[in-house]
């Protein structure tokens, strides 16, 4: 197989892995991939190789889509390559280091996937030989893995998913977010967690759907107008738990009016349909 920058597999078999270490070269340009109906691929990355160790697997990656691998574990398995470990300024002026898999990944679309816990979980590199077991129940995204350029997140049909996010994102990370659609994820507790709302700044539209223990959505949608000032288009439907939206305080407070919402500077489109409206 030549060197391409768009590949679609469907229907693979014989093989628990999109990529192993041996085809790198093959993906080093790559900028589309979509794999989708092969029930045997339980992880798309295996890095378990020292060669493969020592260098990132999809450096121009900028779309990924995954759909229907209804044995899909892990996105990545094993260790991380120390290539992807880039150096960062934390917001308070140390210098620190964060793990970009795919750095200029820009959409990231998954779809009827019913194992899915991990995005990754194991973080080791080559030159410690240290690994850290970094499996979560409580957030699908590790605490470790930085998508700075990541502007469209779609998550579709998750049964397992939880919690999106970990307690504590990397300064920067999911920075230049616009998008983020969630449906049907039946046990997503939380959208985004108020403490993590800074982070996600340039988020210009919100469509959640068919989740039905979600309670939360961001803090900002309560006519705070610093918080969330590009959204342009919230959509909820078939929410049946969205009650409340939470506070700094850990309080807790109706969702706002409509009149309030449109506060936003940029606010344009409002859907809310079968989220027991009459909460509201």
């Amino acid at each position: 197989m030549e060197r391409s920058e768009e590949l679609e597999f469907m229907e693979l078999s014989g093989t628990k892995y999109v990529l192993h270490s041996s085809d790198r070269e093959i993906f080093l340009e790559l900028k589309h991939l979509e794999v989708s109906s092969s029930p045997e691929i339980q992880y798309i990355v295996d890095s378990k190789d020292q060669q493969f160790l020592q260098h990132g697997a999809f450096p121009s990656l900028e779309s990924l889509v995954l759909r229907r691998l209804r044995n899909l574990e892990e996105v990545w398995c094993g260790p991380i390559p120390i290539g992807s470990f880039e150096s960062e300024i934390k917001e308070d002026g140390h210098v620190g280091t964060n793990l970009q898999l795919f750095p200029k990944l820009r959409s990231l679309r998954l779809e009827r996937l019913p194992q899915l816990i991990n995005f990754s979980s194991e973080l080791e590199t080559s030159s410690t030989s240290m690994s850290t077991n970094a499996r979560s129940e409580n957030s699908f995204f590790n605490h470790k893995v930085s998508f700075p350029n990541l502007e469209e997140l779609i998550l579709n049909d998750l049964s397992k998913l939880k919690n999106i996010w970990h307690h504590q994102l990397l300064f920067g990370s999911f920075c230049n977010l616009r998008i983020l659609r969630m449906y049907k994820c039946p046990c997503l507790l939380n959208l985004v967690p108020s403490h993590l709302i800074h982070n996600f700044q340039n988020l210009k539209e919100i469509d959640v759907q068919d989740c039905e223990l979600l309670e939360h959505v961001p803090q900002g949608i309560d006519g705070n107008v610093e918080i969330l000032s590009k959204l342009e288009i919230l959509k909820l439907d078939d929410l049946p738990r969205l009650r409340w939206i939470e506070d700094g305080n850990d309080s807790m407070k109706y969702i706002s009016s409509p009149l309030t919402l449109m506060n936003i500077q940029n606010f344009k489109e409002l859907h809310i349909t079968n989220c027991r409206m009459e909460d509201l």
